[in-house]
């Protein structure tokens, strides 16, 4: 096997490109964070977890109806990206492919409305939000079948430029549906947010393809349809089940406990995901086509992993400790005074976001190297039952402080989990460096995770958590620096 030298996966590369759609992500943050605080200002913690709810349930149903086609779509339009006619057909193929299944999505949101008005609120006089939720799945199906593409191209400005102004235009609309409407504009905002993101990455797609366009003609797109599905089937059970366990989740916390403690939860889960979450989309945009390209060539893979591992490392270390630093004031100014006994939650789950980050890029190999059967038992069933079992039985013994132990635990076990897999069926080591950057991670964590576990219990350990975790994370960042002066 010849060793590639590929500058484009080097490490100032991948660096550069992970900074750049991190800096993207960080826009969409602040723009959700933002919409977050005018949901909590005006419904307080109750309207939250009711949006929770059904912003859960629109997840799931829009999963469902996307048929994981997602990195299907943009594997399509890398392969064809060198004719025009052959990109001109795979988008063809698509647009008739996502408007069936956002079709699809929307009547069976309606038919099962009345069953999940019963599941979710205990009684049926809910159903026609369901129903209108039908709209905003089939143009959240379509939206992301035009960001496939969009992504496929590499089309990195008309991407941002689209999911941005969609996200700016979803607030703007959404703020006064919550304002005017109360809980009844819940359903309503989250379809003017699908509409208006619908809309930007369509006029993004047509501006892209000027001049390149077909009709779709059954018999020749057809086979490239089916191909489209096949492909998607691991990735929509993987998201289905992710989105599935989320709802399930959320109703298992309003039945044991109260609808509250759902918005309380969801409060710290948002602000972890969305905060730490730039990374993990970043790497997506950017890694997964880069390991497609790698696969069968055992050490460019173990390079490129052990690269992008270094990088995360850098990146989510600081910023989870920051959160665990800065989390009451994240509270206060993104929420309200009601939701102060998210903050130790959110605590806990930083913690766990640096695990998660770590095993990000090991949970991309098996798909990419087209192994659906390993796919699917290590990713849609493994990790999504570690996280329910865990985050289950940690609210079960120990209430909203539990979730965020048991987040904890599901990352630490998934962890473990990728990399044994990995390293059994695909050979994939570590490299030093690497290594080094996934104990620094955790040798920095630990100490705040431990003193803030502490503080749960014995008050008096509060100033001590706040002082151990500045230091640590003071002492992170000057790391991060370094390690990227020295590798950049």
């Amino acid at each position: 096997m010849q060793r590639v030298a590929d500058k484009t996966d080097s490490y100032r590369s991948i660096l550069r490109a992970t900074s750049a759609f991190g800096g993207i992500e960080i826009v969409k943050l602040l723009v959700n964070l933002v919409r977050g605080k005018f949901l909590a200002l005006i419904l307080g913690p109750e309207g939250m977890g009711l949006a929770a709810m059904f912003n859960s349930l629109a997840d799931t149903f829009k999963q469902f109806s996307k048929a994981g086609t997602d990195a299907a779509i943009v594997k399509a339009v890398a392969g064809a990206d060198a004719s025009r006619s052959d990109l001109a057909d795979v988008v063809a193929a698509v647009r008739r492919m996502s408007a069936v299944l956002a079709a699809v999505g929307a009547v069976a949101c309606a038919a099962l409305s009345g069953w999940l008005s019963y599941v979710s609120f205990g009684r049926y006089d809910m159903w026609p939000w369901f129903v209108l939720l039908g709209v905003a799945v089939a143009a959240g199906v379509v939206a992301s079948a035009d960001a496939s593409l969009l992504q496929g191209l590499h089309d990195v400005r008309r991407l941002s430029r689209s999911s941005l102004v969609g996200a700016v235009s979803g607030l703007c609309v959404g703020v006064p549906l919550y304002w005017f409407m109360g809980t009844d504009g819940i359903v309503p905002a989250i379809i003017a947010a699908s509409l208006a993101s619908l809309l930007f990455f369509r006029l993004s797609l047509r501006s892209a393809m000027k001049g390149c366009r077909s009709r779709f003609d059954r018999a020749v797109h057809m086979p490239l349809v089916r191909r489209i599905l096949a492909s998607g089937g691991v990735m929509m059970l993987s998201g289905a089940m992710t989105a599935a366990v989320a709802f399930a989740l959320n109703a298992l916390v309003r039945y044991a406990g109260s609808m509250g403690d759902v918005g309380l939860y969801q409060s710290a889960n948002s602000v972890a995901n969305q905060y730490v979450g730039m990374a993990f989309t970043a790497m997506s945009l950017d890694f997964f086509p880069r390991l497609v390209r790698a696969v069968g060539d055992k050490l460019r893979m173990r390079e490129l992993i052990s690269r992008q591992t270094e990088i995360v490392s850098l990146v989510i270390t600081p910023l989870s400790l920051l959160l665990m630093l800065t989390a009451p004031l994240v509270i206060e100014l993104l929420f309200s005074d009601d939701f102060a006994p998210a903050v130790p939650l959110m605590r806990l789950m930083a913690f766990g976001m640096i695990m998660k980050g770590i095993g990000y890029p090991l949970g991309y190999v098996a798909f990419a190297c087209d192994n659906k059967r390993v796919f699917v038992l290590m990713e849609c069933l493994g990790a999504n039952l570690l996280d329910f079992a865990c985050m289950a039985g940690g609210y079960a013994l120990a209430g909203l402080h539990g979730l965020g132990m048991g987040f904890c635990a599901s990352c630490a076990l998934t962890l473990v989990m990728y990399y044994v897999v990995n390293r059994r069926l695909y050979g994939l080591r570590y490299s030093a460096g690497a290594r080094r950057a996934v104990v620094a991670a955790l040798g920095f964590g630990l100490p705040s995770f431990a003193v803030c576990v502490a503080a749960l219990y014995v008050p008096q350990w509060q100033c001590v958590a706040v002082w151990v975790t500045a230091i640590v994370f003071v002492v992170s960042v000057g790391w991060s620096v370094l390690r990227v002066a020295r590798r950049g």
